[in-house]
């Protein structure tokens, strides 16, 4: 059955000043396509007075400090025009400084750590005025609100995200198209992307990727995508014509098992890959992307495990 469209809630995408406006947060589309009615995603400057005027819920991310800026410009706009609306925040930044936006920048609710199973909750509750609201997890709200931290992603749910589905976002999906048929080789990291991981199975210190600090931002590890959801994710993009490439991250094929690495890649495609090495490959394994993909770019780590060494 299709989902019925919610002009209520909207998704907007906040101003950042990341080299290509068109780049959001990986897990977007999986999160905007788990809630149960259609809504219309937004870049912050598409936000007309009456669409503000209209809308009872705005979901923000607000994922990198990039977007703290933005974000915080956005929401006092918008509160200006329309005192009751009610922002919900997610992301990393979100999540590390979640008092300070609702205290400080005025956003209604934070999300902390994974969101997939506590958005549709939270949206329910608040088109429902605030039913069951205390039973949402992972919530921080306005005047201390607090609900308790029990909701991490599991791999299930994980294996279940639609990574790839951008209908919701009218104005991204144009842009996006748009670039991927002017500038199929040398691409910038824009969608698509593979997503075997959340997180990642090494520990640099300097990440918020590490299975450490995942444990701290998510309470949970890494979790790695089942190697077939991955091969039928790239079967997917690649039967999709509006796109000539595919970013890669994620190093699944270095430091996941070979076996994980030659199942995922079991399809001839026509797109080009950009992937990013976290330690040298084998022979082998360089071997997979060339039987995989017809050509693109391939980044090797001046460090062994992708800047773990001490000098």
């Amino acid at each position: 059955m299709d989902k019925q469209q919610n002009s209520e809630v909207i998704y907007v995408h906040p101003f950042t000043p990341m080299p290509e406006p068109i780049i959001i947060p990986i897990s977007v589309p999986a999160l905007i396509n788990r809630l149960p009615f259609k809504i219309h995603g937004y870049f912050s400057d598409e936000i007309t007075r009456e669409i503000a005027i209209n809308t009872k819920i705005i979901i923000l991310d607000i994922h990198w400090y990039f977007s703290l800026f933005g974000a915080s410009e956005f929401v006092k706009e918008i509160k200006k025009i329309n005192t009751d609306v009610i922002f919900i925040a997610g992301g990393i930044t979100s999540t590390l400084f979640a008092d300070i936006l609702t205290n400080k920048f005025g956003i209604d609710y934070i999300i902390r750590g994974d969101a997939e199973g506590v958005l549709p909750l939270l949206v329910k509750s608040l088109l429902n005025n605030k039913k069951g609201i205390n039973n949402v997890p992972n919530l921080t709200g306005k005047n201390n609100f607090k609900t308790e931290w029990t909701y991490s992603l599991n791999q299930n749910e994980f294996d279940e995200n639609n990574y790839y589905d951008i209908d919701f976002f009218p104005s991204l999906k144009k842009q996006v198209y748009n670039r991927h048929k002017i500038n199929n080789e040398n691409a910038s990291t824009i969608f698509p992307f593979l997503v075997p991981f959340r997180g990642c199975p090494i520990d640099c210190i300097n990440c918020a990727g590490n299975f450490t600090e995942q444990q701290r931002l998510f309470k949970r590890s890494y979790l790695v995508r089942s190697a077939a959801k991955v091969n039928e994710d790239l079967n997917l993009l690649n039967n999709t014509n509006n796109y000539s490439f595919v970013w890669c991250m994620h190093d699944f094929i270095t430091l996941l098992p070979i076996e994980y690495a030659k199942q995922a890649l079991s399809i001839k495609t026509n797109l080009n890959i950009n992937y990013e090495f976290a330690s040298f490959p084998e022979i082998e394994e360089i071997s997979l992307l060339f039987s995989a993909f017809k050509g693109g770019n391939i980044y090797f780590s001046m460090d062994n495990m992708h800047t773990t060494s001490e000098i």
